[in-house]
């Protein structure tokens, strides 16, 4: 089964806005996509993320108007980033660690999508299917290296087998014999 990557769960060309816009106009992009954030560029550069949690802590809880206030002066400056080829797993863990909904996906420098936690929700039946293919594959292994280990004449798990007359043995039979 092939590995799940970023590029398998995320939405590919994700809403903009510059960091010269006003944030009212992000907050529209925002409410009109149904969406928790937008990626700030410059061309095709990112260099920074506008949530709807930015605009609600940093404008209207500080009595802030909307109107004038540029999304450079709201945005979070240098949001994390993954690329596009990562595994999903990794993106998780990375999401889990920096405790963050959503990664941007960058590749050669330029905003190719966004991870968010509902996109890895979405995906998450794939993922578990794949996880158990790898535990089964583990299991596998795990079973033909024990069997690999079995002692040819009395069936004992051990580390230590000897080559005695064409049988693989163990310590106690190799004295047997």
């Amino acid at each position: 089964m092939r590995k799940i990557t970023v590029a398998d769960a995320m939405s590919a060309k994700p809403s903009r806005i510059g960091p010269e816009d006003t944030v009212v106009e992000a907050a529209k992009t925002i409410l009109s996509k149904n969406i928790g954030s937008v990626p700030v560029c410059v061309g095709q550069k990112l260099v920074g993320l506008i949530t709807s949690e930015d605009i609600v802590k940093r404008i209207v809880a500080s009595n802030k108007d909307a109107k004038k206030a540029r999304v450079k002066e709201v945005m979070t400056k240098n949001p994390v980033t993954i690329g596009a080829d990562a595994e999903l797993v990794d993106a998780m863990k990375l999401m889990a660690e920096k405790n963050i909904k959503r990664l941007m996906v960058v590749e050669s420098g330029k905003l190719a999508g966004i991870l968010t936690d509902g996109d890895v929700l979405r995906v998450a039946p794939e993922l578990m299917d794949y996880l158990y293919a790898e535990l089964e594959e583990l299991k596998k292994d795990v079973q033909k290296a024990e069997a690999d280990d079995l002692c040819e004449a009395c069936g004992n798990y051990t580390t230590d087998l000897r080559l005695v007359s064409g049988e693989l043995l163990c310590d106690e039979c190799r004295e047997a014999v």
